[in-house]
């Protein structure tokens, strides 16, 4: 009785020289992140042409800052369901104005992959000389390139001309119909506060857009069966059992669910 009594007050010891051990390597952590911060805050308040978080005279002669942003504000503008994620933050008035669900349209698709190829085209044009570069700014380049091939970041039924879009979720639901509950529906609608009778009316438009992507959503599935753009059964069934766990309790009670 009394060995196994040290047992476990070596057991216990251990656990918390263990969890103290993890609380200071966090902290190290924090403290290391936070001093380079510091570090690049005052070089950019001292303005030294030297300092290491100023953008490189490579990047600078092809306007790689510029480029950054306009890809960013391109984004937002053709993904006006994400303003809410937008780094930085969205006043109110421009959330409540432009913010829209998801929208499967076709069209819309086509607008967006135009738009990002384009982007890539713009991006090859400037005639960045990586070996100039910083290391963060190379980093920077090759993201954007990838994020520009997959179509912003949305390879799964975004890209238009890839036609994925006809064809319904996949097993693992990655497509962004899975995703409109949270992304669109709590933190989208959840962050309008309507302040008058007008803001009401433009809430309760936005709520009938959610009832649009779905059914828009449907038809694109019903082209694609009549295109030939459909999965295996199996791939199917597990799409929609992928589906309905997205959305569980709708898919449980129904409209009680919601």
């Amino acid at each position: 009785m009394l060995l196994q009594r040290k047992r476990n007050l070596l057991i216990l010891a251990a656990g918390v020289i263990a969890l103290i051990g993890l609380i200071l390597l966090i902290v190290g952590i924090v403290l290391l992140v936070n001093a380079k911060r510091e570090e690049c805050d005052t070089s950019v308040a001292s303005q030294s042409g030297s300092n290491r978080c100023s953008y490189s005279e490579e990047a600078k002669r092809a306007g790689v800052d510029t480029f950054l942003q306009k890809v960013q504000d391109k984004y937002y503008e053709l993904h006006p369901q994400d303003l809410v994620f937008k780094p930085g933050g969205v006043e109110l008035s421009v959330l409540m104005t432009k913010f829209k669900p998801y929208n499967p349209d076709p069209k819309n698709l086509k607008r967006i992959t135009d738009s990002v190829q384009n982007l890539l085209g713009e991006l090859q044009g400037l005639g960045v000389n990586t070996r100039l570069l910083k290391p963060r700014e190379k980093k920077a380049i090759a993201q954007l390139k990838h994020f520009l091939k997959n179509n912003f970041g949305s390879p799964y039924d975004a890209d238009y001309y890839a036609g994925d879009f006809l064809m319904g979720p996949n097993l693992f639901c990655w497509q962004q119909i899975c995703s409109v509950g949270y992304s669109d529906i709590e933190k989208g609608l959840g962050n309008l506060f309507p302040k008058n009778l007008h803001d009401v009316r433009l809430f309760l438009n936005k709520m009938k857009l959610v009832a649009d992507t779905f059914s828009t959503y449907i038809n694109n599935m019903r082209l694609g069966v009549k295109a030939g753009m459909v999965r295996s059964t199996e791939e199917c069934l597990a799409g929609i059992n992928s589906f309905k766990r997205s959305y569980l309790q709708i898919s449980l009670q129904g409209d009680q669910g919601m």
